[in-house]
């Protein structure tokens, strides 16, 4: 049983009743942290502290926290002044314990100290006490910046990521924590402790489950005040949102969902403009479906977990569950795609498939020649294909920001063939038929010896 410790200040009545949940109520909790050294077992597994933000030192609640012999990042804070109602306290509280429960553990490199927040009444008034949040971490398992990808490091907007030599760097002194990099990554190869699909979805699911209220989501630096029927969901910062995690909530059941900007809750991280950004296709798919807030209502079973709905690339899922019938969207921003291959241009370099992030175009080669796949499902529209192609200035390939449902629905499909040559000397292939072709038109008559060695035989007999 997890024990609830509840800050008293400005609650009446006895403290809110929750099942198989122990809820005290102290007493100056905000202005005295170190009240809670009394009240908490040392061998206590779980934990979740409800305080007033704008009137606690948040770093002064931590470092208790760690003298206990807690983790901070795995301690569930709940900002009592983002609650609507009394009422709604319960299931702010339960919320608070779920997503604590879904809590991966951080490794020593993803725990960083921010400064003291000093917009606080106690802030205000004293040095403070800098705070503890998630900072990302690089799974190289899953990272393919072998093969070019620099996705999170263009995404990233401090200069915290650097790509050099087929690796990412990270820089952990100018990260900001904003939680870019997580959602940007299409391989979900970067990690937020604090923020991770399956805690975000678990917080999520017990909420909706306890009265399906609206879901608003907030910078970790945002002081907000809460309104009755909106339940707030704390993210690094909401510049890190995708359409995805913005529409996942009304598949789970919720009745409506919003983000407040980092300029409206206090946040010091401005990412307010990709934001916008975001908002804006979320407002066109809501529009194109004909929702209205309080009027959601996706009868659908989900059998993948929740947590689904938030990893990488999910915002295609998320636009199939809310629109099971054919539907056919252009985005400005979102992380859905597909890709156009134009037959008369493209050379079957397969240079493309090389440098997919996620596998949405696979090369093969074989006897008779080659031919390049095409998984929409797994476009997350990133472009790499368009930039590496030696032919994107004559339009071989384009990248359209764009969800087909039924272009979904046929699934990966062969969008170029072939043929191949014989290498005159081991039997090796040669190239493409049309790039020896676009070879030709480049060279000229004038270099007509090159072109029939080139013709005939691979880049290694060439010289023999």
């Amino acid at each position: 049983m997890a024990s609830a410790l509840l800050c008293a200040d400005g609650w009446s009545g006895p403290p809110p009743e929750m099942e198989g949940q122990e809820v005290l109520l102290v007493e100056g909790l905000c202005l005295s942290p170190r009240s809670m050294v009394d009240l908490v077992e040392s061998d206590e597994e779980e934990l979740v502290v409800a305080i007033h933000r704008d009137q606690a030192n948040l770093g002064e609640v931590q470092s208790v926290l760690r003298r206990l012999g807690f983790d901070p990042l795995a301690v569930g804070i709940l900002d009592l002044a983002s609650v609507g109602h009394p009422s709604e306290v319960p299931a702010a509280l339960r919320g608070t314990i779920a997503r604590a429960r879904a809590y991966p553990g951080a490794r020593p490199e993803q725990v960083k100290l921010l400064p003291a927040d000093r917009r606080t009444r106690r802030g205000f008034l004293s040095l403070g006490t800098p705070t503890y949040t998630g900072g990302p971490r690089i799974d190289t398992d899953l990272c393919v910046a072998a093969r070019g990808c620099q996705i999170c490091v263009s995404q990233c907007p401090a200069g915290a990521l650097t790509w050099s030599d087929g690796s990412v760097s990270y820089d952990p002194n100018a990260c900001i924590a904003c939680g870019i990099c997580v959602t940007a990554c299409p391989r979900a190869a970067v990690e937020n402790p604090v923020a991770t699909p399956d805690a975000v979805a678990a917080e999520i699911v017990e909420v909706v489950g306890l009265g399906a209220p609206g879901i608003r989501y907030r910078c970790r630096d945002a002081i907000v005040a809460g309104e009755p029927g909106w339940h707030q969901v704390e993210v690094p910062c909401t510049g890190m949102l995708t359409v995805g995690w913005m529409l996942a909530p009304l598949v789970l059941g919720a009745a409506s969902v919003d983000a407040i900007p980092c300029s409206e809750g206090g946040c010091r991280l401005g990412n307010d403009e990709k934001l916008a950004a975001t908002l804006a296709d979320v407002s066109m798919v809501m529009d194109h479906l004909e929702l209205e807030d309080g009027e959601v209502a996706v009868d659908q079973v989900i059998a993948s977990p929740p947590s689904e709905l938030f990893s990488a690339g999910s915002t295609g899922r998320v636009l199939e569950l809310l629109a099971p019938d054919s539907m056919t969207l252009d985005f400005s921003f979102a992380d859905v795609g597909t890709v156009v291959i134009d037959p008369e241009t493209c050379t079957a370099c397969l240079m493309c498939s090389q440098v997919c992030p996620t596998g949405a175009l696979v090369g093969h080669q074989n006897d008779g020649g080659v031919s390049l796949d095409l998984n929409p499902t797994l476009c997350v529209a990133c472009g790499q294909c368009v930039a590496q192609c030696p032919e994107a200035e004559r339009d071989a390939i384009l990248m359209l920001r764009r969800f087909d449902g039924e272009d979904r629905r046929r699934g990966r499909r062969e969008v170029r063939r072939d043929a191949t040559p014989r290498c005159e000397v081991c039997g090796g292939p040669v190239a493409p038929e049309a790039m020896l072709a676009r070879i030709r038109s480049m060279l000229g008559e004038e270099h007509q010896a090159a072109l029939e060695i080139i013709g005939r035989r691979c880049v290694d007999c060439r010289g023999r």
